[in-house]
């Protein structure tokens, strides 16, 4: 356990140390994470209607951008998928909605499954907290 990494995530918190370590252990931030993308499991995690109108959406966006034309030849199965965790990636997609290429529904839809809560705790590297942690943290 770091605990100077732990004293400045408890820094702000009130309660006792049981109320604190519970705090530090429930997921709630939110962050982002390597989540590879095929035709198939868009299907399958945004749903095939959505996902089939997202596909459509970028073959016809790659008619005139072809860097799209390309991420779409990843998003086959056998190339392995779009890592849409990838900050060029989300910020491709925001493009595509800004230009209007691309619904800005679904392509929340797409990038959320790249978001993940963790705990606080896992945000900044600690493992589990325990209270005992807590209480020798606010002791430095």
């Amino acid at each position: 356990m770091n605990y100077q990494v732990l004293k400045q995530l408890i820094a702000d918190q009130s309660g006792d140390s049981q109320q604190v370590a519970e705090w530090c252990n429930t997921p709630s931030v939110e962050t982002v994470i390597e989540s590879f993308q095929t035709t198939r499991s868009l299907m399958a995690n945004i749903g095939a209607d959505a996902a089939d109108t997202f596909l459509s959406q970028l073959e016809t966006a790659a008619e005139s951008i072809p860097v799209v034309g390309r991420t779409l030849k990843l998003l086959n199965p056998s190339e392995g998928g779009v890592d849409v965790g990838l900050s060029v990636v989300r910020v491709q997609l925001d493009q595509l909605v800004m230009a209007s290429l691309v619904d800005g529904d679904i392509a929340a839809a797409v990038k959320g499954l790249a978001n993940k809560l963790v705990t606080p705790a896992h945000s900044v590297g600690l493992s589990t907290v325990l209270p005992g942690d807590v209480e020798f943290a606010r002791t430095l």
